[in-house]
C-alpha cells in the first residue's frame, strides 16, 4: 500500500472540507483525516499531503507530540481558499 493508495482519498477529504467552509477558518488534523478517511498508518503523508493545501496565511498549529504526528494540524483561512 503505497502513499498513491492513501493520496487520493486524502486530498479529496481537504479539498472538500475547504471548499464547503462557511467560518473564517477550519482547522484539520491528521486525527480527524484518519477518523474520515479510515485506516491510515502512514501519518507523515499524509501531513505532507496536508501541506500541499497551505495557501497565505495558513498556519501550522503548535504540538506538544510528534512534528507529523497523530495530532499534527493547520488552520486554513477561507480567504485563503
Amino acid at each position: 500500500m503505497g502513499e498513491q493508495f492513501l493520496k487520493e482519498p486524502i486530498e479529496t477529504y481537504i479539498f472538500n472540507k475547504l471548499s464547503n467552509m462557511k467560518e473564517p477558518f477550519i482547522i484539520i488534523s491528521t486525527h480527524e483525516i484518519q477518523s474520515a478517511v479510515g485506516g491510515i498508518n502512514r501519518i507523515p503523508q499524509c501531513c505532507n499531503i496536508m501541506r500541499r493545501f497551505i495557501s497565505g496565511d495558513d498556519e501550522i498549529l503548535p504540538n506538544n507530540y510528534v512534528k507529523d504526528g497523530k495530532n499534527f494540524s493547520i488552520k486554513y483561512f477561507k480567504h485563503n481558499h
